[in-house]
């Protein structure tokens, strides 16, 4: 039983650390580098922000591959840097008729995890692990059953790695994902051998995580909450519908109970769990309400409303309207 328990815990950190080509984050990095010129000779001492450390430029000279956009991947963690070689609001088609914002894209992602755990975890799932001459640093590629690169572990110590990860074989071929892991290799070891070129397109975003961090703190999305509020104060529920995430669910018939709405206070609060796509507000509200509404949530006087606004593409909605936190 023992063995068995071991076995599924070992799978289980593998499958959390990236498995597949399917994209996860864990782990904390520790800081980053020179990426150009003679600066880009030295040891990369530091990765604590994967975006500042790999930027665009590096990464297109890599690769060859334009970098459409760049940044924190999907959990917004400084440790890792997605690149994009094409990204839209609406790539992602679902089958309810919604839609969702990305592209191909590939990955570094700093992770401080066993690296004997990641290699017992890899034999357990039938993979094999080889290494690659062109790969001048500790190193093993992940080789999944039909014979495809997983993903790739640069080796920085026992439990410290970057791996190197790609959303398919479309976007980086298994030749192309071992000549970048290698450039990677060569930057992480402080021995750049090849010119760093200019990405050739305007990448999107490319802000270094504490910059993205500090752009969310720094700047509350309030006038978003307060036109919203606006438009139910003057009944204009379809307006106010607009501006509601898909998700949110459906609240005509609620907005429909609501004779007058004003906005009195409106405060940011949680903002130490604020990204850069998500906020969090309290609303205190003055309201006058039909029978119908008092049975919805709604009461005649002071009401409270927490509200959750997230940033699909360059447009913030209301994620989520609440009568508690």
């Amino acid at each position: 039983m023992r063995q068995t328990t071991l076995a599924l815990a070992l799978v289980s950190v593998l499958l959390f650390a990236g498995a597949g080509c399917g994209k996860t984050t864990a782990g904390n990095g520790t800081a980053g580098g020179p990426s150009r010129g003679d600066e880009a000779a030295q040891p990369e001492s530091s990765l604590s922000d994967m975006c500042k450390a790999f930027d665009a430029d590096f990464i297109y000279s890599a690769s060859g591959k334009p970098v459409a956009r760049f940044d924190h991947g999907a959990l917004k963690m400084p440790n890792d840097c997605t690149y994009y070689t094409e990204y839209k609001d609406d790539y992602y088609k679902l089958p309810d008729g919604k839609t969702m914002p990305g592209g191909p894209w590939f990955s570094l992602i700093k992770e401080d995890l066993d690296i004997a755990t990641q290699k017992k975890a890899t034999e357990m799932l039938g993979w094999t692990m080889r290494q690659d001459p062109r790969i001048k640093m500790d190193h093993f590629l992940a080789i999944q059953k039909e014979g495809l690169i997983n993903q790739i572990y640069l080796i920085l110590g026992p439990k410290e790695y970057v791996r190197v990860n790609r959303s398919s074989t479309k976007v980086l071929t298994e030749e192309e994902t071992i000549e970048l892991a290698a450039k990677v290799a060569q930057k992480l070891t402080g021995s750049v051998g090849f010119e760093i070129k200019k990405n050739p397109v305007q990448a999107g975003t490319g802000k270094s995580y504490e910059e993205e961090k500090q752009d969310s703190l720094g700047n509350p999305q309030e006038t978003v909450i307060r036109d919203f509020f606006g438009k139910l104060g003057n009944q204009d529920v379809d307006g106010a519908l607009a501006m509601l995430d898909k998700d949110a669910g459906d609240w005509r018939a609620n907005f429909k109970t609501l004779k007058s709405l004003k906005l009195n206070k409106l405060e940011p609060i949680f903002q130490e769990e604020w990204t850069a796509d998500r906020q969090r507000f309290k609303a205190e509200l003055q309201v006058s309400v039909t029978p119908e509404g008092e049975n919805m949530g709604w009461q005649n006087g002071k009401n409270f409303r927490w509200i959750s606004i997230r940033k699909t593409g360059d447009k913030w909605i209301i994620h989520e309207l609440a009568n508690n936190p």
